[in-house]
């Protein structure tokens, strides 16, 4: 009898782990849905993103990794449409010759040069940089992993105001793409059918 009711304990536990689980697959999944229901993310970028992208400030971002001898990074500069501001992207790109910064090592310098630089530059340039998003792509050019930054923690951050990991802990990271990349969004979509 005792046997029973450890199996049966241990078939709960089993079941009870799978059901955390699935509702956590299934919150990862409807979450974004529900945010940009909600009007979290905000307008699609055809909306926010009506001009060209701001020649002069996009080679100013772009020159700041050429500098350092990084390659394989392309960056635009937008225009937000109504705005007195601007978006960069930044897209690291392995298939094109990006070797790579981790901004998760403490030591990392290329990095800190980076962020450092982005700053002096967007406030001496007056480049109206107001987000920076990142989008890390493999051998293959696809998107592993895309995450944003306000320039407002790039600034603390280079001014002292915030330590490392502050900043890093204000970075938004797209899990959706990270979760896509490695297949696991193949796994949400079963669950949610």
């Amino acid at each position: 009898m005792g046997q029973k009711k450890t199996r049966r304990n241990v078939l709960l536990g089993c079941l009870g782990c799978t059901g955390v689980l699935i509702v956590g697959c299934v919150i990862i999944g409807v979450s974004p849905l529900l945010l940009r229901a909600i009007g979290v993310f905000g307008p699609p970028a055809e909306q926010v993103y009506a001009s060209a992208p701001d020649a002069n400030a996009s080679a100013q971002i772009g020159a700041l990794f050429s500098e350092m001898g990084v390659h394989g990074v392309r960056t635009y500069v937008i225009p937000v449409e109504g705005e007195n501001y601007q978006h960069a992207f930044i897209i690291l790109d392995t298939s094109a010759g990006y070797a790579g910064m981790n901004p998760l090592e403490t030591n990392d310098d290329v990095f800190d040069q980076v962020v450092f630089d982005l700053s002096r530059r967007n406030q001496i340039e007056d480049l109206r940089i107001e987000r920076v998003a990142v989008e890390y792509r493999d051998e293959q050019g696809v998107r592993v992993v895309a995450f944003t930054a306000s320039m407002q923690a790039i600034d603390d951050y280079t001014r002292g105001s915030i330590s490392k990991e502050a900043f890093i802990g204000s970075i938004y990271l797209s899990l959706r793409d990270t979760l896509e990349y490695f297949g696991i969004s193949e796994l949400l979509q079963e669950i949610q059918q």
